[in-house]
């Protein structure tokens, strides 16, 4: 409600493409990744464009649209996702990564029709050289008490590293 009236001052003040200029939010998503035994994952940023050295907030969204409980895995957080940034002539850069040494784990399910939702802090390292890239995470899950393990492939994001 509150989110309203403000949209409504801002409008009113400063027109409606002054609001509609400003991000102060993740982008809406409407794109996810392939799914997996009816499950997705999707993910987005609130910008593109990245300096080098700079942290941006990922947004994670793991939905899950079967009929069974599913269960992730948390490690570490944010260690229970690999994040990479790939760029057009196939370099990496590993922005997430398993850990090699866990000293916690939980498991948490996903019961069928809802959603996961998670932020995770992602740093673009100094080295990451100017270009266009394509950014996309992974992440693991169960189904039947942990029985099948399953690989989930989020969208592609588009960022550009200024």
């Amino acid at each position: 409600m509150i989110r309203i009236i403000l949209i409504s001052l801002c409008v009113i003040n400063f027109g409606a493409s002054a609001c509609i200029a400003q991000t102060n939010g993740p982008q809406t998503i409407a794109n996810w990744g392939e799914g997996v035994q009816d499950v997705q994952m999707a993910i987005t940023m609130t910008n593109s464009v990245v300096e080098p050295g700079s942290e941006i907030p990922l947004l994670t969204v793991i939905k899950n649209s079967s009929t069974n409980v599913i269960t992730v895995q948390e490690i570490d957080m944010p260690g229970d996702f690999y994040v990479a940034l790939t760029g057009s002539a196939g370099e990496r850069y590993d922005l997430i990564q398993l850990p090699i040494i866990v000293r916690s784990v939980s498991f948490r399910p996903i019961n069928p029709g809802e959603q996961e939702v998670r932020t995770l802090p992602v740093t673009f390292g100094k080295n990451i050289k100017p270009g266009d890239y394509t950014l996309q995470a992974t992440r693991w899950f169960w189904v039947e008490s942990r029985a099948y393990q399953f690989k989930l492939v989020s969208n592609s994001l588009k960022v550009r590293i200024k």
